[in-house]
């Protein structure tokens, strides 16, 4: 019984270290394919349309969609690849009535949603304000809340995410049970030395 302490605190020792290793191994993967981490490839199977661009200072592009009904939900994101402080974007969403709202996008990423009027083309009209080239990954998708539009979890990037959060929650369990065992250890310890006093 008094070697309990530091055989509760070895096997926490032993889950975070395995879990710090594990967490390497994913990390790694993850600088070896950079591309992973792009929402497009990480949503892969989710959003309808991906446009993917490249605009220099004071460029814009232009993206539409059509909707195949009125007044369903579209959610639509943006992400600047590589994001770098102060890079801008402008973005105006309109319709043939005209537009809708614009706004500042300073963000590497961005969501929202809106209810579509009309079956009409909506189109993206996205500058870039900043000082400097920037990779702009454009996703669509009408009528989000479809369950059969959810993600396939047997992707790459998926599985090292995942992987990730596992190998943290281990991480945090190892360093519980060493604290555990160091205070077990330290109560076993008084114990010890008040019984020797007797």
């Amino acid at each position: 019984m008094k070697r309990r302490g530091p055989i509760i605190g070895f096997i926490g020792a032993a889950l975070s270290m395995g879990a710090f290793l594990a967490t390497l191994s994913s990390v790694q993967t993850l600088e070896s394919d950079i591309d992973a981490l792009s929402l497009s490839n990480l949503f892969d199977d989710i959003f309808s349309q991906v446009h993917e661009v490249e605009l220099y200072p004071g460029e814009s592009n232009v993206f539409s969609y059509t909707g195949s009904d009125s007044e369903i939900p579209l959610l639509w994101g943006i992400q600047i690849n590589d994001y770098q402080q102060g890079d801008k974007l402008s973005v105006t969403i309109s319709n043939i009535y005209g537009d809708l709202y614009t706004f500042e996008q300073n963000e590497p990423v961005f969501f929202d949603t809106f209810m579509i009027p009309d079956s009409n083309s909506i189109d993206f009209s996205i500058q870039n304000t900043g000082n400097r080239p920037m990779n702009v990954i454009m996703m669509l998708i009408e009528n989000p809340d479809d369950p059969e539009k959810l993600p396939d979890l047997t992707s790459p990037a998926f599985s090292t995410i995942l992987s990730l959060a596992i190998s943290g929650a281990v991480f945090l369990i190892g360093i519980i049970v060493i604290i555990a065992g160091a205070i077990i250890g330290v109560i076993d310890w008084r114990k010890t030395k008040n019984q020797s006093r007797i």
